[in-house]
């Protein structure tokens, strides 16, 4: 079971890197200090689902101490017997039988399991990061299993400093502090200065997976990690394992400063902040590998070619609508990979701007033309608008014929979004007319 590998992983990086004396057991890890942040309090970190703690047999209430070391003494008796991992002993184990009302890889090939590799599944379990749509994911990355070490105590100073928020995150708060961690705002001495994760009546808002992947990238910018993808709960759900294709996040964030540098205050750190994704982290695992591809941003797709709205999105400085601009811009020069392309595109989207506005008399033709260029939903349509914008006005003749051959050897699968960043330039220059 992944939870006990990296539960293992943890717990070798804290001996070696967070621990002074003897290298602790898994389960001395336990009773050292996962137990005293988790669960020696009335808020837990975590809630294990049917174990011990989350369902104590004895007269009180967990907010009693003695509750709490009665179910500890408990658990550890029944790992002691353990054979099979079973969830309620073994976090991300199976259903103890197939008639039960939760499922969780029941097998008739059978699984074994030893007291040892069940304490560190709840090492594992602690160092799930939370995602945005009821993921969560496991990361075998030494400096990240680190990080989230490091978050626990914090997670439990926190709360003490909340009252009233509740517990039983961990995986949530885990997405927010490798955020913070990883992020603008870290202050190695003060590590909860300025870290302000969302919070709502039903607690800490979970972060979504695109800022996560920013984060993660800006901390590991050459690295393509592999990840495991879960969900614990009620019904235990696995989608495997996924690559974060790191280096690609990171060339948008770097190519977002090259495009646009700090531009009214908007910076690379704001597109992380500001940047909302098309697809929920399911359909992002869909793609495979998790990379630009599946950062398409939100509300691109319906000014696409055969989108449902024709007119772009407003390009005034407005702070939300002109973020959102730019990020539009940014995703597709990255996925065209062709940061020259934007020049000819804005020289194309200036001259078409230009011949719809050149004659007062034809003006309501030539303005048909080119939306005719601009509304192509392929190639040939384009390029054939293209010839009939030159064969009224010859005007940019070198420019249209330069850009026709770029088109044709264009990949037809990038035709979608070089149409969608000349529709943009083109919404610039008509805003600037009609101002």
């Amino acid at each position: 079971m992944y939870t006990s590998y990296i539960g293992r992983r943890a717990l070798n990086l804290y001996n070696e890197h967070m621990h002074d004396g003897p290298p602790l057991s898994p389960k001395a890890f336990f009773d050292d200090v996962l137990f005293p942040l988790f669960f020696d309090d009335g808020r837990y970190l975590f809630w294990p689902n049917n174990a011990p703690f989350a369902q104590p047999k004895y007269s009180g209430s967990r907010e009693e101490a003695a509750v709490r070391q009665e179910a500890l003494a408990e658990t550890h008796e029944k790992i002691g017997e353990i054979q099979q991992p079973v969830g309620h002993l073994f976090m991300g184990g199976m259903a103890d039988g197939a008639m039960e009302t939760t499922s969780g890889q029941v097998s008739t090939v059978g699984a074994s399991a030893d007291p040892e590799e069940a304490y560190c599944s709840w090492i594992g379990a602690g160092c799930g990061v939370g995602l945005s749509g009821g993921l969560s994911m496991l990361i075998d990355e030494d400096s990240v299993l680190r990080a989230l070490l490091e978050g626990w105590e914090l997670y439990r100073t926190y709360l003490d400093q909340t009252p009233g928020l509740k517990g039983n995150q961990i995986t949530t708060w885990n997405g927010q502090w490798l955020s913070h961690r990883f992020g603008w705002d870290y202050h190695p001495g003060d590590p909860l200065r300025d870290f302000e994760p969302h919070v709502t009546s039903s607690g800490i808002s979970t972060k979504d997976w695109a800022q996560l992947l920013f984060a993660l990238a800006r901390h590991l910018p050459d690295k393509q990690l592999t990840v495991y993808l879960y969900s614990l709960g009620n019904t235990n759900q696995t989608i495997g394992f996924r690559q974060l294709l790191l280096p690609e996040v990171k060339h948008m964030a770097e190519l977002y400063e090259t495009l646009f540098g700090d531009v009214d205050g908007v910076s690379a750190r704001r597109l992380a902040d500001a940047f909302e994704p098309a697809f929920s982290i399911y359909r992002a695992c869909e793609q495979g590998a998790i990379g630009l591809k599946a950062l398409q941003p939100d509300r691109l797709r319906k000014y696409m070619p055969g989108g449902r709205d024709s007119k772009m999105p407003g390009t005034t400085r407005s702070e939300n609508k002109f973020t959102r601009y730019l990020i539009f811009q940014t995703w597709i020069i990255a996925m065209l990979n062709n940061e020259e392309l934007i020049d000819t595109t804005e020289q194309l989207a200036e001259a078409l701007r230009e011949y719809a506005q050149s004659d007062t008399k034809g003006r309501v033709t030539k303005k048909r033309t080119a939306e005719q260029v601009l509304e192509a939903s392929h190639r040939r349509e384009f390029l054939e608008s293209l010839s009939s914008v030159v064969e009224d006005d010859a005007t940019h003749a070198a420019l249209i014929d330069e850009i026709g051959d770029e088109v044709v050897k264009m990949p037809s699968s990038d035709f979608p979004l070089f149409s969608t960043l000349l529709r943009l330039k083109y919404q610039v220059f008509s805003q600037q007319q009609s101002v």
